[in-house]
């Protein structure tokens, strides 16, 4: 499914995608720190 047509609509709903894919790269990215001290 395409949601980038229905989110632009709603700049509230832009601005918290974004909030949600900044918050899952850091989490991505203290799990690859984790990874690579193993």
């Amino acid at each position: 499914m395409d949601f980038t047509s229905y989110i632009y609509k709603d700049i509230n709903g832009l601005l918290g995608l974004d909030m949600l894919l900044n918050a899952g790269f850091i989490i991505d990215l203290e799990k690859l720190n984790m990874y690579l001290q193993i």
